[in-house]
This record gives structure tokens, C-alpha cells and sequence, in this order.
């Protein structure tokens, strides 16, 4: 089974988000905040989906350590807003924007669940590529 690493700290939003990983083939580890999250890192992890929003300092420090296992996890940032300065310093390839487009996610998470996280890299363009793609 695909595992999948969900930090967003609004509830109703967290609750979406791993009901839909879960129907779509992962098991799903939870966290409201940056501690929780660097608690829960593991090898196993196929997916990280991150939500910008989350307060603190967290994105950063939570980056390093995944860098430092060195980890074949995928990491999606979910932001209202997507910076690509901070994609390129937090060194984090693929982004989807809140509102989230549903079909995008439920696509990265296909290919995650059949090819593996690292055929992804093909699978998930520049973030301006995708909003073009969702429309």
C-alpha cells in the first residue's frame, strides 16, 4: 500500500484531503503542525502533501530534515499562493494552489500509486504547466 504524509492544520480541509487519498489506494498519516509532521517522516512515504499555511517556521526545517534522510518521497506544496522562489529554496519540484483542482491531485496521486513517487518527476509539470492543464 502507498503511504502518504497529509500536514494541513485546517480540519475540515485535512479531513477532505485524507478521506480522498484513502479512496484512492494510500494509508495516510496526519499532522496539524510542523512538530507532528518531522515526528511522523518515514522511508515508507510515497506522497507529502504540505500546506503552506500551516503557522510557524516549519517548512523550512521540515525540508532540511527530509533532505538529510534523504528521502524518495514526493513532496506537493498546497499554497493560495504559489512563489517559485520559495518552491526553488524549500527545494520542492510541484505545487497545487487552494483551491485545490481535485483531477490534478487525483492524478499525481495515480501515477504515485502505480508507478512509484519517482515517476512523478514526469508526471507533475511546472506548476503554471498544470494551472493551464485544469482549465
Amino acid at each position: 500500500m502507498s503511504r502518504a504524509l497529509l500536514i494541513e492544520d485546517c480540519v475540515e480541509l485535512r479531513e477532505f484531503l485524507a478521506e480522498l487519498l484513502v479512496g484512492e489506494g494510500f494509508g495516510v498519516t496526519v499532522a496539524a503542525d510542523w512538530g507532528a509532521a518531522l515526528a511522523a517522516l518515514d522511508s515508507r512515504l510515497d506522497i507529502i502533501l504540505m500546506s503552506r499555511s500551516v503557522a510557524g517556521s516549519g517548512p523550512e526545517a521540515f525540508m532540511a530534515e527530509v533532505r538529510r534522510r534523504d528521502l524518495a518521497s514526493l513532496v506537493v506544496l498546497m499554497a493560495s499562493v504559489i512563489d517559485e522562489d520559495e518552491l526553488r529554496r524549500l527545494g520542492i519540484r510541484n505545487a497545487l494552489p487552494k483551491p485545490m483542482p481535485v483531477a490534478r491531485l487525483r492524478r499525481i496521486l495515480s501515477v504515485c500509486v502505480q508507478q512509484g513517487p519517482k515517476a512523478l518527476a514526469l508526471a507533475c509539470a511546472a506548476p503554471e504547466a498544470q494551472h493551464a492543464a485544469d482549465k
